[in-house]
């Protein structure tokens, strides 16, 4: 999705459904990029080498790692982009909306 001018924003889920209807994330993928598509960070959860949540930070003095973080939903990343990224709200309720789902 296109947040403004100046950035972009890709999620990606994997959704499992157990047993009991409960609903678990079993991978996420979520891409802030500047307005030329160069990624400014990247929050993953995936089997493999992080097997943890965790961010990646492509640009700037931190080394190429997974850092680690909680879990990271959706509405806290959109959220992010509109509180510290400046990125212009849809709606005038969207910390409503987004409150929501969290």
């Amino acid at each position: 999705m296109t947040l403004g001018r100046h950035h972009t924003l890709t999620l990606q889920q994997e959704l499992h459904a157990a047993l009991a209807g409960h609903v678990q994330v079993r991978r996420y993928h979520y891409r802030i990029a500047d307005a030329n598509d160069q990624e400014i960070v990247a929050y993953h959860h995936h089997p493999g080498r992080h097997g943890y949540h965790h961010l990646h930070v492509p640009r700037g003095p931190l080394p190429k790692a997974g850092y680690p973080t909680g879990e990271v939903s959706p509405s806290r990343v959109i959220g992010f982009c509109i509180d510290e990224l400046g990125v212009p709200p849809v709606r005038p309720d969207w910390s409503n909306v987004l409150a929501y789902f969290r």
